[in-house]
């Protein structure tokens, strides 16, 4: 093993200790963008679940003004579908259709 001056001792010491700080700041870094990410990614889920939950309510006022206590047959039916562009649909078919259960055909 060859001989190591207490300088290159000291140097290398000094060299291992600045690359653990500089590795825990970049782990908390990168820590940090992965939880902001998955900060975000869960703040659209939630927002496109409020928005299903906004046309569920939607729908089922509209079926309860054209057609009263017949559309309660659909309501837990809509309150079960999950596809946003099907509550969309569902929403612009519910102002067009003669009977509340014209609208089972779009998703039966």
């Amino acid at each position: 093993m060859p001989y190591v001056t207490s300088i290159e001792r000291l140097a290398k010491e000094d060299g291992r200790a600045e690359g653990l700080i500089l590795g825990l700041a970049q782990g908390r870094e990168e820590g940090r963008e992965e939880g902001r990410e998955e900060g975000r990614e869960e703040g659209r889920e939630e927002g496109r679940e409020e928005g299903r939950e906004f046309l569920k309510r939607g729908i089922l006022r509209l079926l309860q003004v054209r057609f009263g206590d017949a559309a309660n047959g659909l309501l837990p039916e809509i309150d079960a579908l999950a596809d946003t562009a099907l509550l969309e649909k569902v929403l612009d078919q519910a102002a067009v259709v003669a009977t509340a259960a014209d609208l089972r055909k779009l998703w039966n």
